[in-house]
Order: C-alpha cells, then sequence, then structure tokens
C-alpha cells in the first residue's frame, strides 16, 4: 500500500494561536500501518495491510464505495481500503470533500461504522477517514454549501463515535482518532446555528462524553499522544462554555493532573492542561 507522509493535521484557526508554538505536537490522524517520524508526533500501532496493488476504481475522482455484507472477512477489507482510498483522496485534493457529500459519502461512513462494530481496525481506519473529512470541509470553506454539521449531528454521528471508543477501550489509536473527531465537530461548527454548543452539550450531558475522555486516559496512561489529544480536547469543552459542570472537577480535573505528572516535559499537554484547569478551578472559586 503506498506510504503516507508525516505531514501533521492542524488545528482550527481558532486555536492556532496557542499551537503555533507546539507545531508538531498533535499527531497526525494517519493510516495505523506506517510509524511517524516526526519528533513529537505519535507512535502509531500496526494495523492490517491489505493487498492493494492495483489503482483504486473511481466515480469521477472519487474511490467506489463498496457494498458488501458485513460479516465478510473479504467485506472488511474492501471497506478498510475504502476508507483508506478517501484519506489519500482528501489529503492530495481537499477540494473533493464536496463530491463526498454530494455522494452521500458521510452517510456511508456512519453506515460502515455500525455494520462494523465487531471489527476494530475497520473502525480505525473509518475513524481516520471521518477526521480527515471533516478537517478538509472546514478548511476549504465548504460549510456554507452544505450543512454537513448539522446532518452529522443530526444523524447520531457523536453517539457512532463514543460508542465505538467505549467498545475498544485498548485501541490506543482509536482512542486518539475519535478524541480528535469530537474536538473538530465542535470547533468547526462554529456559527453554525450555535451548533459547537449543541454538539459540545450533546457530548457532555447526553452522552456523558468526559467518561469517555477519563477512560481513554486510564486505558492508556504512558500513552503521550492519547494525553495530548485528551488535555486538548477538554481544553475546547472549556472554551465553549463547559467549564462549570462537576464532572470537570470530579472527574477531568484528577485525569489532567496525572498527565501533567506523567508528562511534566510535554510542552504541549501542558499548555492544553494547564489551560483546562485554570478555567475549571476559576470557575469553582468565584
Amino acid at each position: 500500500m503506498t506510504k503516507r507522509s508525516n505531514d501533521v493535521l492542524a488545528p482550527s484557526a481558532k486555536r492556532s494561536r496557542k499551537m503555533a508554538a507546539q507545531p508538531n505536537a498533535i499527531a497526525v490522524m494517519a493510516r495505523p500501518d506506517k510509524a511517524s517520524s516526526c519528533p513529537a508526533a505519535a507512535t502509531v500501532v500496526t494495523s492490517t495491510v491489505l493487498s492493494n496493488q492495483e489503482s483504486p476504481t473511481k466515480i469521477g475522482r472519487l474511490p467506489l464505495m463498496p457494498s458488501i455484507a458485513p460479516t465478510s472477512a473479504v467485506g472488511a477489507n474492501k471497506v478498510t481500503k475504502y476508507a483508506y482510498d478517501m484519506v489519500e483522496t482528501f489529503r492530495r485534493d481537499p477540494i473533493q470533500c464536496d463530491q463526498f457529500v454530494a455522494i452521500g459519502g458521510p452517510l456511508s461512513l456512519l453506515v460502515f461504522m455500525k455494520q462494523w462494530q465487531h471489527n476494530e481496525e475497520v473502525q480505525e481506519e473509518l475513524f481516520s477517514c471521518l477526521g480527515w473529512f471533516v478537517y478538509c470541509f472546514k478548511e476549504k470553506n465548504l460549510a456554507g454549501k452544505f450543512d454537513v454539521f448539522s446532518f452529522l449531528r443530526k444523524a447520531g454521528v457523536l453517539a457512532a463515535i463514543v460508542e465505538v471508543m467505549r467498545l475498544y477501550p485498548k485501541r490506543s489509536v482509536l482512542q486518539r482518532n475519535g478524541m480528535y473527531m469530537i474536538m473538530y465537530l465542535c470547533e468547526y461548527a462554529h456559527g453554525d446555528n450555535c451548533q459547537q454548543q449543541e454538539m459540545a452539550y450533546d457530548f457532555i450531558h447526553e452522552l456523558q462524553g468526559i467518561s469517555s475522555i477519563v477512560a481513554a486516559c486510564v486505558s492508556h496512561p504512558t500513552v503521550d499522544y492519547v494525553q495530548k489529544v485528551a488535555c486538548a480536547l477538554l481544553a475546547t469543552l472549556c472554551h465553549l462554555g463547559f467549564y462549570n459542570i462537576t464532572v470537570m472537577k470530579t472527574e477531568a480535573l484528577p485525569t489532567v493532573a496525572l498527565a501533567i505528572a506523567v508528562f511534566p516535559h510535554d510542552a504541549f499537554l501542558v499548555n492544553q492542561a494547564a489551560d483546562f484547569t485554570e478555567m475549571v478551578l476559576r470557575a469553582y472559586h468565584k
């Protein structure tokens, strides 16, 4: 399978000022069969390597969406290959995410996530694909053309992500990519009928999402890329106004304190953790 470059998936403009000093601090949301060579990027785990000598079949410039039985081993490879090919498409030509919307691509990813819940390797690739789609969609300023964030929210994307994260707590790459998607969905919905706050509210209150972040950190206490994204996601939720809630103090605050203790010299993690801690403590000392 063609190797990917190790370019880092950039954060949104809203938080780029704080992250600018740490350009490689957040790990690339990459194919888990390629170890990153970025100094501060994540070490990724090995996934199933598909036999992919042929060029992907295309609809226009997009890979052909598979339609197979969800119990088939061949089907698992086809779905994984499709998700991989879509990530490569978004990386080469991000503007193709508008055509992906036009053919119902986001809905197909959600359907695949439901169909293949029993296959953690398929889920890792689907998480990566959906994350790259959301990132490219917003970066190319297509939000005015398609109300994808509203669609994804109503289609239950957050519930699907959280459910898969809870099914596979030991898969560090899956946990990282799941938290990436939640962070991007909350950040990038900005200005679209208050969808930032709606996404964050659904995640925190309807899905008890803070416990999923804490569980990811507890399952991977010494995995830096899980801890980094967890701290960044918690800080993002606080910036959206959800700092003055009990669960942030009782569950998230001790988790963040432990992350700082384990990685005291990781500037990005410490910065995000300090940002989160300051907002939560300030709320409780008013």
